[in-house]
């Protein structure tokens, strides 16, 4: 298409709509600039695409995979592990959202398991203080980790 004022190659196509009559206009890149100075600033279509290009120039990217804010909004998955780091903000938002504004875990817990680990955990720590004691003779307290040994083993029996 050409300009509708000289014969150079159009770039802008406008269109408008005024009472149901369509009115489309072709302008070049020097026309086109000279009619904008007359579009206001604050024009809603102005705002728009400023909001829309200075978004994308300052979208942070993950260094591992390459992936970008909106991938990640689009799909709320991240790529690699790196991600985490990189889109920590938009992650934790996304997060906040789906668990009704709680960023760590508040659920409920099998309890059975949280006593088998502290039990294995004061199990380790147990026989580490009977090595430590029969190491440096002290036998009357090494006895002593050797009832709370049996104690622990007793119980973990029973509950099997």
């Amino acid at each position: 298409m050409k300009c509708d004022q000289c014969d150079k190659p159009a770039v802008v196509h406008e269109t408008v709509i005024t009472a149901g009559v369509q009115t489309t206009v072709h302008l070049c890149a020097e026309h086109a600039a000279a009619q904008m100075h007359h579009v206001p600033a604050s024009a809603p279509i102005a705002e728009l695409l400023a909001a829309h290009l200075t978004g994308q120039r300052h979208q942070p990217a993950c260094g591992g995979c390459g992936m970008t804010l909106a991938e990640f909004r689009k799909h709320n998955l991240a790529g690699c592990s790196a991600c985490f780091d990189a889109l920590s903000p938009v992650i934790d938002q996304a997060i906040q959202r789906a668990q009704g504004g709680a960023t760590a875990h508040c659920g409920r817990a099998p309890a059975r398991r949280d006593d088998a680990e502290a039990r294995q955990a004061y199990r380790a720590r147990l026989l580490n203080d009977l090595e430590q004691a029969v190491a440096a003779e002290r036998y009357e307290v090494a006895a002593q980790v050797r009832n709370a040994l049996r104690e622990v083993d007793g119980i973990a029996g029973q509950q099997a």
